[in-house]
């Protein structure tokens, strides 16, 4: 938040200035987040056998809540210690998605390929011929197949055969531009694999573009300032709270059934 203000008005003004500033942060919530955080890091500590003698070895985390109405920030913790690691990992550490990127997919094959939740597919071996690469043959977790699925079933159980063979019907261009237009800003690459969310991106991205599904289509940007008044109690600046309607509701009803 600090960062964002000198940005915009210089260091003079943020430490001297007399400025204050209303935030969109939920203390409550804000303090919930850190202890979600620090207990569920702990639990992943007892169960990977780690003490916490190794100080900077620990795994680490991040929590990022938007309102999903209004692209309000309400909690944000990027690391588990800031004081031993300054580092925001909500907002800069780009990690792999993972299944987490399949919404995308299935949102960009519903809608360009006129698939329907109960559309057949077989979970099978799959084989994707790449110019000037090996062949893509991803598996499932299972490291078993399961035949003939409804696409809902194999969203629910994240087949990624099933995933692998739609990435290849759509390209994985058309994809890409979906996760760019619910507010992905980190680079992707397009290649099949990014269906199985292979490119990293942040989790405050994350977020801020799962709100979109949770509108059915409407995307508001983020935002942590809500308003700013200088010593006086002039407002110096005041978020306008903006949607735009960047998916079909129709088609994402259907991804978040």
């Amino acid at each position: 938040l600090i960062n964002q203000l000198i940005s915009r008005y210089g260091e003079d003004v943020v430490y001297h200035g007399g400025i204050k500033v209303f935030a969109t942060v939920d203390p409550r919530l804000q303090n919930d987040a850190r202890q979600a955080l620090h207990q569920g890091l702990e639990k992943l500590d007892t169960a990977m056998g780690i003490s916490s003698r190794d100080g900077s070895d620990l795994p680490q985390g991040a929590v990022v809540a938007i309102d999903a109405g209004s692209g309000a920030v309400k909690a944000l913790v990027g690391g588990r210690n800031y004081y031993q690691s300054e580092f925001n990992r909500a907002m800069n550490s780009r990690r792999q998605p993972g299944s987490g990127f399949k919404p995308f997919l299935y949102y960009t094959a519903f809608k360009e390929l006129g698939y329907h939740p109960a559309s057949v597919m077989t979970d099978q071996p799959v084989h994707i011929r790449v110019p000037g690469a090996r062949d893509w043959t991803p598996e499932n977790f299972s490291r078993t197949f399961s035949g003939d699925m409804i696409l809902k079933n194999a969203l629910i159980h994240s087949v990624n055969s099933i995933a692998a063979q739609l990435v290849e019907k759509t390209g994985p261009e058309s994809v890409t531009r979906t996760a760019r237009v619910c507010g992905i800003r980190s680079p992707l690459q397009d290649v099949y694999s990014v269906a199985l969310g292979t490119s990293g991106v942040t989790p405050f991205e994350m977020a801020s573009a799962y709100s979109v599904f949770a509108t059915l289509g409407t995307l508001y940007e983020p935002f942590l300032v809500k308003r700013v008044e200088d010593a006086f109690g002039q407002v110096i600046f005041e978020h306008i709270i903006q949607k735009r309607q960047v998916l079909d509701p129709a088609t994402t009803y259907q991804v978040v059934d």
